[in-house]
């Protein structure tokens, strides 16, 4: 089990590499930090954060005191910066959406050694600026380790770098630090209330923070605000058609009715007048797309054959404990009641059948167009770049959770898998 002891060669490293980062960071990002932590708050105490951007994990942990051990996605392992920055001063890699014990036992051990814990209770980058609920689980752990915790919040972090985007905003963010809950204030609290103080403090949607008094100070600019957005808006609320929406640098379309809508730097969407129906924002939007995605899904299921089908590059792949990628297969890829198809490196036809499939993930590997859909199996990792149509890598994500979630109802109710 790792030792979580900040050596003296990593201590180095960090008082040299730090003030360079974070000059990237405050380049790129322009964060303003708010730290209102008690002046004698100390080590250990546990961080949550919101998570909106590829880069927050580096400016929580820069700007934060004490160099946090990182709590980050297995599947991160395998991009460079992150092992070069985080392994050897303390990171903690979790299996993707899966409970692992064994996690637990390194935070205590990280704890014990007196560290800091950055975690991110979410799990992933968020798409629509609204965070994620939090899971109960987190009130289990919290209650469980005992720390003092202390909340990073980003502000502005989504409209400065929304995760469809392929380039940030000029404009500034915020990343506020607080204390929520203290030992002694655990101690009398029980799971329930201690969800629902964190869930409270740790709610944050930025569309309404931006309409807010304190997000009017805020204001963002860019030349190509609407670029990307069809990753995120991919139905159609006019015609109902599916990944059949083009973006420009001002407005998002759909190439089959001519419905359209602009939306500006500072998330605000404006549907054509001559449009039907009248949408106030994208989170509206998306939400209509949510339900509507996942009765197409259900519908083209029942039906038979073919529910997706995308072209992809080179799809890689590596084994859970591995830090390396290996080209396992091409593209297209095609998905069916029986599963995940794509061609291997010979030629045959590779399967990942959904029952296997332990968790799914649309993953940005870089701030700008490096989506890939990520499938975790119990042995592997699957790193599969969808290209066209509109590369639907959270269109796939979306789909395939829910033919996870029909397989599980039908193994439920004691029936038989749809047939291919």
């Amino acid at each position: 089990m790792m030792d979580f002891k900040l050596k003296a060669p990593m201590r180095a490293f960090w008082s040299l590499a730090a003030p360079f980062v974070k000059a990237w960071m405050g380049f790129l990002m322009r964060p303003i930090i708010v730290n209102r932590l008690p002046e004698g708050l100390k080590p250990p105490y546990l961080i949550i954060s919101n998570h909106v951007t590829v880069y927050d994990g580096l400016i929580v942990a820069l700007y934060s005191k004490h160099l946090p051990v990182v709590v980050f996605d297995d599947v991160q392992r395998l991009d460079f910066l992150k092992t070069l920055l985080f392994e050897n001063s303390g990171v903690i890699f979790k299996p993707v959406g899966i409970p692992d014990p064994l996690v637990v036992r390194h935070m205590v051990k990280a704890r014990d050694a007196g560290r800091n814990i950055l975690l991110y209770p979410e799990g992933e980058i968020t798409w629509t600026g609204d965070s994620k609920p939090l899971e109960h689980n987190l009130a289990r752990l919290v209650k469980l380790l005992r720390m003092p915790v202390v909340l990073a919040k980003f502000k502005g972090g989504y409209a400065k770098q929304p995760n469809w985007a392929n380039s940030a905003r000029k404009g500034r963010c915020q990343l506020e630090y607080d204390l929520l809950l203290t030992p002694e204030q655990l101690d009398v609290m029980n799971d329930t209330q201690i969800l629902q103080h964190l869930s409270s403090a740790h709610r944050h949607s930025e569309i309404d923070w931006l309409a807010s008094e304190q997000g009017e100070a805020f204001r963002y600019s860019s030349s190509m605000p609407t670029l990307g957005l069809q990753l995120l808006l991919f139905c159609c609320p006019s015609c109902k058609g599916t990944n059949c929406m083009k973006t420009d640098a001002s407005s998002i379309h759909c190439e089959k009715c001519g419905y359209s809508a602009t939306l500006d730097a500072n998330l605000r969407l404006a549907v054509a007048p001559d449009k039907k129906p009248a949408i106030d924002d994208i989170r509206q939007w998306y939400g209509w797309q949510l339900g509507y995605w996942k009765e197409t899904i259900r519908r083209r299921s029942t039906q038979g054959g073919t529910i997706l089908r995308a072209d992809s590059n080179d799809i890689l792949s590596s084994p859970i404990e591995g830090h390396r990628l290996a080209r396992t297969g091409h593209g297209p890829v095609v998905l069916d009641n029986g599963g995940i198809h794509f061609s291997d490196t010979d030629g045959n036809v590779m399967t990942i059948q959904i029952e296997e499939i332990r968790a799914v993930h649309s993953v940005k590997f870089s701030a700008n167009r490096d989506y890939r859909l990520l499938i975790r199996t119990s042995a592997d990792f699957f790193l599969i770049p969808l290209v066209e149509p509109n590369l639907p890598v959270l269109s796939w994500e979306l789909a395939i959770e829910e033919m996870i979630a029909m397989a599980e109802e039908m193994k439920g109710a004691g029936k038989a898998a749809p047939t291919p």
